[in-house]
């Protein structure tokens, strides 16, 4: 499989006995290599998000107000990882039109503003689907398991726009998404530089380790090795 079609479920999909079904390739797991840099390609995938939302694509001018979210959320995951911005996906594939970034961002500042605050929790929850941070029978969130998860890899599964809203903070960003639960910074894998340079945020860290190993007194602490900590 790997070897003739590359990988990709919808190379050998296409090959089936149904040369009139028009495939969109954005709604299988993996797309073709280098299919989001045909200008051509991503053309299609706006046309598709703008049926969905409601309008006709080659009306410009209302991409303005589209929400991110409905472009980057609608199986788009992948373009994010050449195109960051809907901004950039439009000069892209619409090189020759006067576009205004301004315009672009203020859309972009509302659709996550406090008064939209349920889209950090979409996006996420989109995000957790794709890495299948969900549970097979009730499809709960596992959240603990978002520690396992880097920046990285959020932003490469449609969670570019929220981390840019959090100036890349993977525990911020999550932190909007899921208020009611409470974060533990320090057990993400990656921390912002300085992290341990506030003496509260040590103190919190060794809370959590003492709760997490009945740790009651500092003598107790000569008992630990690194490897269980």
């Amino acid at each position: 499989f790997k070897v003739h079609f590359g990988g990709s479920i919808f190379i050998l999909a296409s090959t089936a006995e149904s040369p009139e079904h028009v495939w969109e390739e954005w709604n299988f797991e993996k797309v073709p290599k280098s299919f989001w840099r045909s200008s051509a390609n991503r053309k299609r995938y706006l046309n598709a998000v703008a049926r969905r939302v409601g309008f006709d694509a080659d009306d410009l001018e209302r991409w303005y107000s589209v929400d991110p979210v409905h472009v980057f959320t609608h199986n788009g995951k992948s373009v994010l990882q050449s195109f960051p911005r809907l901004m950039d996906v439009m000069v892209s594939v619409y090189p020759n039109h006067s576009w205004e970034s301004s315009l672009f961002l203020k859309q972009q500042a509302k659709s996550f503003s406090p008064a939209s605050e349920g889209n950090a929790r979409k996006i996420a929850d989109h995000v957790a689907a794709s890495l299948k941070l969900t549970s097979d029978s009730d499809r709960l969130i596992h959240l603990e398991k978002w520690y396992e998860i880097t920046a990285k890899q959020f932003k490469a599964s449609g969670g570019a726009q929220l981390l840019l809203q959090h100036s890349g903070s993977l525990a911020s960003a999550l932190a909007a998404a899921y208020p009611e639960h409470k974060w533990q910074p320090f057990l993400f894998k990656h921390l912002p530089h300085g992290y341990f340079d506030d003496a509260n945020n040590r103190a919190a860290c060794i809370h959590f380790l003492e709760s997490q190993f009945g740790i009651s007194s500092p003598a107790q602490w000569a008992s630990m090795n690194n490897r269980e900590v």
